[in-house]
């Protein structure tokens, strides 16, 4: 009943009735949260970068940072179920700095290699709640000696619809 009630916002509540489907979702939800804390407490994502080409010029304009995760039987999961556990469990933030440490990371080994790019990443659009959040860019920008202007970041679709409705 409180995954339910919190599934639907502020001030909600739900009554459990046992029925299938609502057990189903709830160890749905248990599964992925699982997975979520697994791969935070672990340090499993990955990323994976996707050079976006200029059109008009033909030329590679930067690269797109991919968040991939992998289970215990190293399949990859599902990156949209994965974010959507992370905040649906309150862990977006944690996954969100782990993502900004491992693009910084990756910024810097290509500026060691002679490589200069720009390279894009997506954070939740809740993660724009997250107090820590331009700290915790500072921080890790500077732990990587990366300047700020070799990243790109980009609010998912979906979190701009959600603010564009709030708005109107």
């Amino acid at each position: 009943a409180l995954y339910q009630a919190k599934a639907r916002g502020r001030n909600a509540w739900h009554l459990f009735d046992g029925d299938d489907a609502h057990r189903a979702r709830i160890h749905e939800r248990v599964y992925w949260e699982k997975q979520i804390r697994q791969v935070l407490s672990q340090h499993q994502i990955e990323m994976h970068y996707q050079p976006i080409m200029d059109l008009a010029s033909g030329q590679i304009s930067h690269h797109e940072a991919l968040l991939r995760c992998r289970d215990e039987k190293q399949q990859m999961l599902p990156t949209a179920e994965l974010i959507v556990a992370a905040e649906q469990n309150g862990l977006i933030h944690k996954l969100d700095e782990q993502v900004i440490d491992a693009v910084c990371r990756h910024a810097a080994m290509l500026r060691k290699a002679g490589i200069e790019t720009t390279l894009a990443l997506n954070l939740s659009g809740m993660s724009f709640t997250n107090p820590n959040l331009v700290s915790h860019i500072r921080r890790s920008l500077r732990a990587h000696s990366v300047p700020p202007q070799a990243l790109v970041f980009e609010i998912t679709e979906t979190a701009a619809l959600a603010n564009s409705l709030a708005v109107s």
